[in-house]
């Protein structure tokens, strides 16, 4: 699949600028899973069959603006790298230049936040080898999303007083934090 999506090089939208293309498959699909999950799994909500449609994997000859299609809900998943169990005040990231009023609108109704597990002591030399793990970290309406989240352009350092870390954008991006996403996939999957 990431491989399909070609080389990635000046991709819009695209924090890593295609370098992310396996982190953000590895994401789908884990979220597509988790998502069939919760509805036929041991504590699935029971909702009958869920009608999901993977743009990348199901319609490769599309340049879909999102991600996957659930029961007309169009989800835009977003990962990223995880050296562990995510925290509350980790974030989620969507770059910015993909809001409604730009020429290449973000045409999604959801996004939906992932993180991947990798392990430090298992790289290839400088790239990352996926664990057997990924976390959902909650979800949010587009309109919600721009919302709440914090605008933060190329090469600013995030303004908020719990930016411990002193993160220094290297792309411009909108950035929310964990526990400010909604955590239930009921509420997505039946509203």
């Amino acid at each position: 699949m990431a491989d399909a999506m070609g080389d990635g090089k000046g991709r819009r939208g695209s924090i890593l600028e295609g370098g992310g293309d396996l982190l953000g498959c590895l994401g789908e699909l884990a979220f597509k899973q988790m998502l069939q999950d919760s509805v036929y799994g041991e504590h699935g909500y029971g909702g009958g069959p869920l009608k999901i449609k993977h743009q990348t994997q199901d319609h490769p000859e599309l340049k879909s603006p999102f991600d996957l299609d659930v029961q007309g809900i169009k989800i835009d998943v977003k990962s990223k790298w995880s050296k562990g169990m995510p925290k509350y005040d980790w974030e989620g990231s969507v770059a910015m230049g993909r809001e409604d009023d730009s020429d290449l609108p973000q045409d999604v109704d959801v996004f939906a936040f992932m993180r991947i597990l990798y392990n430090e002591k298992e790289m290839i030399g400088k790239t990352k080898v996926p664990g057997m793990v990924g976390y959902f970290c909650g979800w949010l309406p587009k309109d919600q999303f721009y919302k709440r989240a914090v605008g933060i352009k190329k090469g600013e350092i995030d303004p908020r007083p719990t930016n411990y870390n002193k993160f220094k954008s290297h792309k411009s991006q909108w950035n929310i934090y964990h526990h400010q996403l909604i955590p239930s996939l009921g509420e997505l999957l039946f509203p």
